[in-house]
């Protein structure tokens, strides 16, 4: 048994750890074959465990691979010991000592070999014809062997080419990964290339805002505010006045003044039917959009109470709900004035203001930095009120009244200053 157990351990039937020939097979993942109590035992006896190696391709798996015996392995090694045990049987001879051949009548011929086999001894004549039968029953029981063989190596040859087959698949996948990651560093640096491009421009405007308003804040400190608003301001003049809209006008108010004063009547006026006038709220507005820099006007007032302030041109014109009324929608701003107090409206928004009365008010609007601004203008101007936003639209000068009131626009040139 021992030179059959020598045998079929160089025929690669034996263990990588004790290298004895296995005993209870298990093959594990990778395909390599182990005793199962050789393999339990170096697993345990593991220096980590968080892995667990192939003693003889040192692959690593992170969970413990379940050990089931390799039922085919296991018959293909008995059978091989076996066959192995017959061969070496019927192979073997051994010099008679002084015996007869046990086939010749009466025993009279001497024999010149005893088989180990069969236990018989054989003279020269008997010996060739029992060493044929052994060969024709030693090749009866290797055909089986062959063909265990045969399929053993034909499954390890799949095992190889599956194993070939995994190892592209992971190249595969590891090319994908590095073009995934050079794609994701090539889209990081434009993202961050583009940031720094927003930065620097928005530094830029930050220091051009902080300059303008370190120039402005020494301007307002000025008495001068004429030179305060030719520095800053564009200035309608008699060349280019500020006019009212006869076709946004209600009926109940008339223009004068070449449409630059409108007061309220108790009658209506005959005006046309027009999509853009006012058809229930007193209310009226400019022709001219402002925008895109800087303007200053002065208006005049009299009477119960007006409204002066801005609106973008989407403000509805028909109906009597309240966010039809300037400042009380998010597309208008104003200021209410009346003998006995001002107040501030946007988007139904009320601000109280506390001032002198003043029937000369001053508005300054600013489009590049989003500030709406109302002054009072009797021997100095004051500032009653500044709203800050975005203006996103153009900006039309409107007014709503009480009844019996009136404004006019004050035509402003530097001659007048």
């Amino acid at each position: 048994m021992a030179a059959a157990d020598s045998s079929l351990a160089t025929d690669q039937y034996s263990c990588p750890v004790c290298r004895e020939v296995l005993k209870e097979p298990v093959t594990i993942p990778c395909g390599h074959s182990y005793c199962l109590d050789c393999i339990d035992d170096y697993w345990d006896k593991s220096d980590t465990k968080e892995t667990y190696n192939c003693h003889q391709c040192r692959r690593s798996f992170k969970v413990r691979p379940e050990l089931n015996k390799n039922v085919l392995l296991d018959e293909v090694i008995k059978s091989l010991k076996e066959v192995k045990t017959d061969v070496t049987h019927s192979q073997s001879y051994a010099e008679p000592d002084n015996a007869t051949c046990d086939l010749c009548p009466e025993k009279k011929l001497r024999a010149v070999k005893t088989c180990l086999t069969c236990m018989a001894s054989y003279c020269e004549t008997h010996l060739q014809p029992h060493r044929k039968y052994e060969a024709l029953k030693r090749h009866k029981l290797e055909e089986p062997t062959r063909n265990l063989e045969e399929k053993l190596c034909a499954r390890h040859q799949e095992l190889q080419e599956l194993e070939e087959t995994f190892k592209s698949v992971l190249q595969a996948i590891e090319k994908l990964r590095s073009e995934v990651i050079a794609v994701i560093s090539s889209q990081k640096r434009m993202v961050v290339r583009k940031a720094e491009e927003v930065m620097e421009r928005l530094e830029k405007e930050i220091k051009d805002l902080k300059r303008k308003d370190v120039e402005l804040a020494e301007l307002s400190q000025t008495e001068d505010h004429i030179h305060f608003f030719i520095s800053f301001c564009s200035v309608p003049s008699d060349s280019c006045p500020l006019t009212l809209d006869p076709n946004t006008v209600h009926r109940r108010l008339r223009l004068s003044e070449g449409e630059r004063k409108v007061t309220t009547e108790m009658t209506e006026v005959p005006y046309p039917d027009h999509p853009d006038r006012f058809d229930f709220w007193l209310q009226v507005l400019c022709r001219e959009a402002l925008s895109g820099t800087r303007w200053y006007w002065e208006v005049e007032w009299s009477g119960e109470g007006v409204t002066v302030g801005v609106t973008y041109k989407g403000i509805t014109r028909k109906g009597d709900k309240e966010e039809y009324r300037l400042g009380y929608d998010d597309k208008s701003w104003n200021l209410f004035c009346s003998d006995s107090s001002y107040t501030a409206w946007h988007n139904t928004i009320k601000t109280e203001i506390i001032a002198p009365c003043s029937h000369r008010i001053g508005i300054y609007l600013d489009c590049p930095a989003g500030t709406l601004s109302f002054y009072s203008i009797l021997d100095t101007m004051t500032l009653l009120h500044m709203f800050n936003t975005s203006f996103t639209e153009p900006l039309y000068l409107g007014f709503g009244f009480k009844f019996h009131s009136s404004v006019r626009i004050c035509p402003l040139t530097l001659s007048d200053w």
